[in-house]
Formats: C-alpha cells, structure tokens, sequence
C-alpha cells in the first residue's frame, strides 16, 4: 500500500511535469493608431482591450499612438481599439499554431487607422468581422498578417462608404 507521504510526493512531481510541460510563447504585437483623414496623424488616447480565448485580460488607455502587447500563450488573441466618435475595430492573433522550438519570439506590426462613425455607413460589420488576421506561418516560420484577409476587408469599407 502506497503511503501518504510518496501519494504527496507523486501528486507534487506530476503537478510540476504539468507546469513545465506548458509551452509559452512570445509574440509582441506593435500597432500605431492613426486617424483616416490625416494617415501621417497620430491618433492618441484610444481604448484597448485585449481577449485571450474571449476572456478580458486587458483593458487601458493607450497614452500615446502606439499599442505594444507581448502576447505569452498559445491562444487566439482579440485586440479591440475604440475611441469616440470613431468605429472600433479589432484584429485576430492566432498563437495557437506556434510550434515548440528554442527561439520563438516574434514580432507583429501594423498600422490601423479608425474613421468617424457617421450613421449613413453601416459598419455595423466590424463590429463582428476583424479587420485583419495575424498567425503563425510554417513555411516562413513566423508571425504574419492576412494580407489577401486584410485587402478584403478594405475593399468591404470602402464599397460601404462609397455606396450611395
């Protein structure tokens, strides 16, 4: 019969196998924010809010124009930015596709850039559809953006705002 003392010290050695068996990874995610009329702007003092498997991890003010985030587990990421009057958007990080390998620090860029909500433009589809999309890409082996994603989504606002 197995006694107390060697079940505590098996229970405690599987819990740290456990722990330790966990990969983290990570992945800083750097945005500017610029307002659409003036791109070369600096679009400051937005809200971030940051869902790690549609759970509130973050929520802040970003004081400058720069959002910078290090993304450190292999879950899907929701990045939302607001700001009144403007339409929020938000992006989708997909970590969960990292493999396990000695170096895995990546970085994501981007610029986005919120326009004025004017109620004749539905936009009521960002609220749903994120504007671009960023995952782990095995023939390069790094972080990258949806680029043929993110060109539908433009196409998307800019057929909605010029529609008349």
């Amino acid at each position: 019969m197995i006694s107390f003392k060697h079940f505590v010290l098996i229970f405690i050695f599987f819990q740290g196998v456990l722990f330790f068996a966990q990969e983290n990874t990570n992945v800083k995610v750097i945005i500017k924010l610029r307002p659409i009329e003036n791109f070369r702007g600096k679009l400051k003092n937005c809200t971030s809010s940051v869902f790690e498997n549609n759970v509130l991890v973050s929520k802040k003010i970003i004081q400058g124009h720069k959002f910078k985030f290090k993304l450190d587990s292999k879950s899907i990421y929701k990045i939302v930015f607001e700001k009144k009057p403007y339409v929020s958007k938000h992006i989708i990080v997909n970590c969960a596709g990292i493999p396990p390998r000695e170096k895995s620090k990546f970085k994501l860029k981007a610029d986005i850039s919120l326009f004025r909500y004017k109620k004749e433009y539905d936009t009521s589809f960002l609220a749903k559809e994120p504007i671009s999309v960023g995952y782990y890409n095995e023939i390069k082996e790094e972080m990258i953006w949806d680029f043929e994603y993110n060109r539908s989504m433009v196409e998307k606002i800019i057929h909605t705002m010029t529609k008349k």
